[in-house]
């Protein structure tokens, strides 16, 4: 039972489409949690009874679940709601297929944050049951300008596998994400998290890091991520554009870079997907009209290859040139298995 009229913490979990079983693990991640003054926001994004059913069933046994249901709008909308109705000083986020590290998560991770007064708290997570992702050696009160410029880069282009893109394994103070109207952005379907951790980040100094394992996240093979994805070059340049008017170019060579991971990214979430049914020579004229077009062009123009192999770099100089017959190739000796 909540304690007070505010929560410490609210907890907001878009819901859709998520397997019963990882959804109920995640429920009972929540009602394990041993921090009694939260609340749970599941916020549904679209109707669907066998998941209202069971999250029905621990909202009668724990006052701290509270659910709401959106009409379908996509994950954006949905977080969007949640962070309108919480009521709790800190704010932080859980995918409907990901756990809580442990029951004592939130009480512990409140506990620390309280010796410090700051407007994002960055946390470590892990994968599954190893496969811990440290940002830091120890608690860090107030992270340095150089460091959060590091963290900036990381929102354009995740460099350090430790960093998440994604809005889990923080804590965001609400007052801070009221004031300065941090939302997440309804132009993006994709990279939406990107675009909202660089908008928190990049508005404030006061921003502290706690080692400590605070999230788990689960590989679901069904998940957003992993399916298919129709369109998916065009529909990431819509994110990359919004990180890119946000940096002020500041960060182009960043911006380049994370152009190109979606071009490469692309092959296997759509151009060549088993599920495309789409003639492969279709698929290809779709991949070099997308890699010729005016918005693509103009934001790999600065992309930095440094580091990266002679042959990253020979592929990058042709698209710059909008030279894109080895495209059709790499099409052909993916279709044969070469």
């Amino acid at each position: 039972m909540a304690t007070h009229s505010s929560p410490q913490i609210s907890v907001i979990v878009p819901v859709y489409k998520t397997p019963l079983n990882y959804f109920k693990e995640c429920l009972d991640s929540l009602y394990n949690q041993t921090l009694q003054d939260a609340e749970f926001i599941l916020v549904f994004d679209g109707e669907n009874k066998d998941l209202f059913s069971i999250s029905n069933t621990y909202k009668e046994k724990d006052d701290r679940f509270k659910i709401f249901i959106q009409p379908h709008l996509g994950v954006s909308a949905t977080r969007n709601f949640g962070i309108k109705q919480a009521k709790g000083e800190y704010i932080t986020f859980v995918d409907a297929d990901d756990l809580l590290y442990s029951k004592n998560t939130l009480e512990t991770s409140y506990q620390k944050v309280q010796l410090f007064n700051s407007d994002i708290i960055l946390f470590d997570w892990c994968i599954g049951e190893k496969a811990e992702k440290k940002l830091m050696s120890k608690d860090t009160s107030i992270i340095s300008t150089k460091d959060r410029d590091y963290y900036l880069k990381q929102c354009i282009h995740i460099q350090n596998p430790a960093f998440s893109g994604a809005p889990w394994a923080k804590f965001f103070s609400r007052d801070f994400i009221l004031k300065n109207n941090i939302f997440f952005s309804d132009k993006c379907t994709i990279g939406q998290d990107r675009v909202f951790n660089y908008k928190a980040i990049s508005s404030t100094n006061k921003i502290s890091y706690i080692s400590l394992i605070f999230y788990k996240y689960i590989i679901n093979e069904e998940s957003a991520t992993q399916r298919f994805r129709p369109n998916y070059l065009p529909t990431g340049l819509n994110y990359v554009e919004e990180l890119a008017n946000l940096s002020e170019g500041k960060f182009n060579s960043f911006i380049g870079r994370e152009v190109l991971t979606l071009f490469y990214q692309s092959w296997d979430r759509d151009y060549m997907n088993p599920q495309n049914k789409k003639d492969l020579f279709l698929r290809m004229k779709e991949l070099t009209r997308d890699a010729k077009s005016q918005r693509f062009q103009s934001l790999i123009i600065n992309v930095d290859t440094k580091g990266c192999s002679l042959l990253f770099k020979l592929e990058t100089m042709l698209l710059q040139h909008k030279i894109t017959f080895w495209i059709y190739i790499h099409g052909l000796k993916r279709l044969f298995g070469a």
